[in-house]
């Protein structure tokens, strides 16, 4: 068993039951998760709110006149010491082709969202957790400018997005990890590229939460009505190009040449790549796989572990 040295996380070990966390998330699931963008942001915050006296949460949502989910779903509310608020702002999506990356960020309204939020509700905060460098950390290290609070950032970011940032070598993303209390990252790989801007970077990996406890295989098979002695390959996800689901729909054009008793289920829907979701569904027309590979569309977080264990 390795034994970790747990050392104060640049000397802010302290007692936080008498403390106020303030988490800026890019998304955040709205009160019933008819919208579940990082639903693991929720899920943390779940386990995290006994240990603090108020946990407080700002997402900055896309106006979009209710065309996108998360401005139609997400209204602020309350739940146990949790508040969470959807401030309206403007800014332009990062997977939104039309400009460059750091084009974009001159557009990024969401700081300013997040200061009239806090000056609004007169939200007064500890600690601040930044999921994501763009715009959480850059808000949060704003607000340690402003206010001379720690903060630390859960960069949740893949590599390659990782990679982008870094590449654009902008100073509100360079300060935003400079002046961190603390950066977590998922993937230890990424430790030497974060240290470059902080030595206090440490790999943090997700865990798992009780409600994705394997279910009977069987039990689950029938109620989705999924064949009993198949193999079943299932992916969920946002569809997405990156994620590049079109190899795994050619792959099972190859596979069913040998065999006959492997299903594919893919959950999960496009957000700003519709055109995408479009291309995978008629790749799967041109290939003649309607009987092997199966679209779910959204799935609520309560069908993930049903679908998991079938």
């Amino acid at each position: 068993m390795k034994i970790i040295n747990r050392e104060p996380i640049n000397n802010l070990m302290y007692d936080t039951c008498d403390k106020t966390l303030l988490v800026i998330t890019p998304d955040f699931p709205d009160e019933k998760n008819r919208y579940i963008g990082s639903i693991y942001v929720k899920d943390q915050v779940e386990n995290l709110k006994s240990f603090f006296k108020k946990i407080v949460v700002i997402c900055p949502v896309l106006v979009s006149f209710k065309m996108m989910p998360n401005d139609r779903y997400c209204t602020d509310y309350q739940y146990d010491n949790v508040s969470v608020y959807y401030p309206r702002c403007f800014f332009i999506p990062r997977l939104i082709p039309l400009i460059g990356y750091k084009r974009k960020l001159d557009f990024d309204l969401r700081f300013r969202a997040v200061m009239k939020c806090i000056q609004k509700y007169k939200i007064n905060f500890d600690l601040v957790h930044a999921h994501f460098t763009l715009p959480s950390a850059y808000c949060a290290y704003m607000l340690k400018e402003k206010y001379h609070v720690p903060y630390v950032i859960t960069a949740n970011e893949d590599s390659g997005w990782l990679q982008e940032e870094i590449d654009l070598k902008d100073p509100r993303i360079e300060n935003a990890w400079i002046h961190a209390d603390q950066i977590m990252t998922i993937n230890r790989q990424e430790i030497p590229k974060l240290t470059v801007y902080n030595t206090h970077t440490r790999s943090v990996p997700y865990g798992f939460i009780l409600k994705y406890t394997p279910l009977d295989m069987h039990a689950c098979r029938d109620l989705l009505n999924a064949p009993q002695t198949a193999k079943i390959v299932f992916t969920f996800g946002i569809l997405q190009k990156r994620k590049g689901l079109e190899y795994l729909i050619e792959a099972m054009d190859i596979i069913r040449k040998t065999r006959d008793d492997v299903q594919c289920y893919i959950g999960g829907k496009s957000e700003y790549e519709k055109s995408y979701e479009n291309f995978i569904r008629q790749r799967v027309i041109e290939l003649h796989l309607e009987d092997r590979v199966h679209f779910l569309g959204f799935m609520n977080s309560t069908d993930i572990p049903v679908r998991l264990s079938a």
